[in-house]
């Protein structure tokens, strides 16, 4: 199942997975859950929608009219975003695009602006493909691997390479 980490325990409450990444920090009943680091977001898009969209910079009028990306109804970080950069609420228009890469390759084609994980582009950033929409503006999403205690042995291998990838690639604070 692919779904938003701030709604995947949902599946794990109702018994449809065994183990999920969350970024739930109370461990759903009946699952024990393992602090896999902090997946760090940036609001982005491309230098040639940047200059169509926000001609004057960043500001709220404009985030209002520039089309942003989001992974699924559910995906909140273009909100939580939004609220932190406008200061005001604001409700642009907005594209569901329910894959990771695809969304990045989305933002960097021109179809909007949105919040992808800098680990996934970073080679974007430098190379320039892909511009910030406000610096120091970065959220971070403290993520958990929660597995089921009954179905933990036989998934401890999956365990195990979950939390040596999120070692190498998340960051250790929150």
């Amino acid at each position: 199942m692919i779904d938003d980490q701030d709604h995947s325990a949902d599946w794990l409450r109702r018994g449809e997975v065994s183990a999920a990444v969350t970024a739930h920090g109370t461990p759903v009943t009946g699952c024990d859950a393992f602090r896999l680091g902090t997946m760090q977001y940036t609001a982005t898009a491309s230098p040639r929608y940047v200059a169509h969209w926000f001609p004057e910079g960043c500001n709220t009028e404009a985030l209002a009219q520039a089309p942003c990306i989001t992974f699924n109804q559910k995906d909140a970080l273009q909100r939580r975003w939004l609220d932190k950069a406008a200061g005001s609420y604001v409700s642009p228009p907005s594209h569901f695009l329910p894959s990771t890469q695809a969304f990045a390759d989305a933002a960097k084609a021109g179809l909007g602006w949105g919040m992808n994980p800098v680990n996934l582009i970073q080679e974007e950033l430098q190379n320039g493909d892909l511009v910030e929409l406000k610096a120091d503006s970065r959220l971070e999403v403290a993520l958990e691997w929660q597995v089921s205690r009954i179905m933990a042995p036989a998934l401890a291998k999956l365990t195990r390479a979950v939390l040596g990838c999120a070692r190498k690639h998340l960051s250790s604070h929150q």
